[in-house]
């Protein structure tokens, strides 16, 4: 039986950015863009038209997530946010409980296998 793509959000960054990005998610098999937002005032909406499995954020010069997040991460404990620095090129991701993992030194092949798996070995059922 084939598993369901993952669906992910892209919030951010410039939208050349978004389109490259875009670009190996949507050739990437068990992977699917389901929308983009370039105003944060437009992620709650999006996020419950769309149902995503992912945030893809690319972070802002402060390098941190906007408030809105929290409240998304309660209603979806499932969700999970993969946050880009485009300034430093740190990449990390973050779940419910504020659990974070560095991703610097993944390769796109990780990030992708990252992406279509259902947990992070686990950590995310605790």
């Amino acid at each position: 039986m084939e598993t369901k793509a993952k669906r992910i959000l892209l919030a951010n960054g410039t939208r050349l950015l978004r389109e490259v990005v875009k670009r190996v998610i949507n050739k990437t098999h068990g992977l699917e863009v389901v929308g983009e937002v370039t105003d944060i005032n437009q992620l709650t909406d999006t996020f419950e038209k769309t149902q995503p499995d992912w945030i893809i954020y690319f972070l802002t010069a402060q390098n941190m997530l906007p408030d809105i997040i929290g409240p998304l991460l309660l209603n979806k404990p499932t969700l999970r946010i993969l946050k880009i620095a485009t300034n430093d090129g740190h990449m990390k991701i973050e779940w419910l409980g504020r659990r974070e993992r560095y991703l610097d030194d993944s390769s796109l092949e990780e990030i992708a296998d990252l992406l279509r798996s259902n947990l992070l070995n686990g950590e995310g059922n605790e």
